[in-house]
């Protein structure tokens, strides 16, 4: 009971001086004629004393809503914060609500706020924006949603919040899937977003550019002898930095040092950029892909996310295996590249001289990559990489050597097994001796991929139908009776395989 007392004393303290304060600045404000306190000097002193409802938001969460209530009424156009405030505690109150009426009463009201705020301090695009995410967020009708959204992207242009970007590729994409909208008209959004994300990226990345400082600056020599330079920027206000790399001299890359929870306006428009990309990429095949990066290449050749993003797409897609697609991949893949020299950056290029048939080329930029990467996984995606070009250059033995280097880095992955048990079933010809010898190098494939789906269960599907291909080729029981052998017996592949088998028959 005391408690209580003193916290009601507390409020009427407070009270007390705001009523006091109010009294003095009432007749102030207007003097000035400027209401935004009230339309009369009695307002105003219920307006300041109502205002008080900050203090109380964290521990006090009720009595915040009554006061919020008292200001929103007698004085809409006092603070910008009485409207922020105002569609938390209504959120919070809707995520709460467990009966439905109630739940839609509260998030009426939430988008009531968002109305009232523009009347009163304007920023039309921008709060609309904001309302198009809450509506997004609690399910609100799709088309609704979308025209609340659309309209804030009409407005605000380039300026528009990278997140009201995002909403609006989850609304267009929830109506192309009820029927609402076609796949084109995803597609033209997704340019349209992109485009003001890449806007963005450029206008920050050059702000970030022209405010950063070096604060730190080490070397160290690699195994081969080569300086390692690794020099540290701040940017702003030191709350990003940034690590450049320079290998005897000459750029290598980049890495970002968050030192704060929060994200600058770049990181959002980058961040932005990645989830369009995500949840736009089921529409985005080879034929929208190809004239899409065509486009906007030279807009975006010095836009590292856009390069690294868009050959990304295209790699993903195989997109290089057309003629179109591989010019646009080659140009997007030796601009990022020569930007920014990186595992990905090699690999692209790599991935390029595959499609065109260059396993020269291709080895010699896979194994670049396989030297920029930074970690493992990445690592023994590049080595597999340059096993498939040996293999696809049916220099097998090679192929073999280069997967069994990524079986060693990664443990519980199906692909190296896969590719190995490939090459065996390629060399049957090679290993034919007249006897056996092109029957054991089916009989070693299978042992592949076998053991590609004991590791990796994922590769199962795929490999059963590589496995039952090739046992329709495996010989008669009488066949192999004739060298004196019998299923199950052991059998030595020679030729370039040179492993122990089982003789395996139909």
């Amino acid at each position: 009971m005391l408690f209580g007392l003193e916290k009601e004393n507390t409020i009427n303290m407070k009270k007390i001086t705001l009523i006091t304060l109010g009294l003095f600045l009432s007749a102030a404000i207007f003097a000035q004629q400027k209401p935004n306190y009230g339309a009369t000097p009695e307002d105003s002193i219920t307006c300041i004393e109502s205002l008080i409802y900050k203090d109380y938001l964290k521990n006090e969460p009720i009595l915040a809503l009554d006061l919020w209530r008292v200001a929103y009424r007698v004085c809409p156009q006092s603070q910008k914060t009485l409207y922020i405030n105002g569609v938390r505690m209504y959120k919070a109150l809707a995520k709460k609500e467990k009966e439905a009426a109630q739940q839609k009463a509260y998030l009426d009201t939430v988008f009531s706020i968002y109305n009232q705020r523009i009347e009163m301090f304007g920023q039309k695009g921008l709060v609309l924006g904001q309302k198009g995410q809450a509506m997004l967020s609690t399910k609100q009708d799709k088309e609704k949603t979308f025209e609340v959204l659309n309209e804030a992207i009409t407005i605000t242009g380039n300026k528009t919040q990278s997140g009201t970007l995002v909403a609006i590729m989850f609304t267009i994409i929830n109506m192309e899937k009820a029927g609402k909208k076609t796949k084109g008209e995803v597609v033209a959004m997704f340019e349209k977003t992109l485009a003001i994300c890449a806007f963005n990226i450029a206008k920050y990345t050059k702000e970030e550019e022209s405010n950063i400082t070096l604060v730190n600056t080490a070397k160290s020599m690699d195994k081969d002898g080569k300086v390692i330079e690794h020099n540290t920027y701040s940017i702003g206000d030191g709350s990003k930095k940034i690590i450049k790399i320079f290998v005897d001299g000459k750029f290598d890359r980049r890495i970002s040092i968050n030192n704060k929870p929060l994200r600058s306006k770049l990181d959002k428009y980058v961040k932005a950029q990645e989830k369009i990309n995500n949840v736009t990429s089921p529409y985005l095949d080879c034929a929208v892909l190809i004239p899409l990066a065509t486009k906007n290449f030279e807009a975006n050749k010095e836009n590292l996310d856009w390069l690294r993003i868009t050959m990304r797409l295209l790699k993903k897609n195989k997109c290089y295996k057309t003629d179109d697609g591989a010019v646009i991949f080659g140009k997007v893949a030796e601009a990022y590249f020569k930007l920014e020299p990186s595992a990905n950056g090699a690999a692209g290029i790599g991935t390029l001289y595959l499609g065109k048939k260059d396993w020269n080329k291709a080895i010699e930029f896979f194994k670049k990559a396989i030297d920029m990467a930074e970690t493992d996984d990445e690592k023994t995606e590049h080595i597999l990489s340059v096993a498939k070009a040996y293999s696809y250059s049916r220099s097998f033995a090679q192929a073999r050597t280069y997967a069994l280097k990524a079986i060693s880095l990664k443990k519980g992955w199906g692909a190296p097994y896969i590719l190995i048990g490939d090459c065996y079933a390629q060399s049957s010809k090679k290993c034919n001796d007249g006897e056996l010898g092109r029957y054991g190098a089916y009989w070693a494939a299978v042992d592949k991929y076998k053991k590609a789906k004991a590791v990796d269960t994922s590769v199962a599907s795929l490999v059963n139908k590589k496995i039952a291909s090739i046992t329709s080729r495996y010989p008669a029981t009488k066949d192999v009776f004739f060298y004196n052998k019998k299923n199950g017996d052991a059998y030595t592949v020679k030729c370039w395989i040179n492993e122990t088998t089982t003789i395996k028959t139909k």
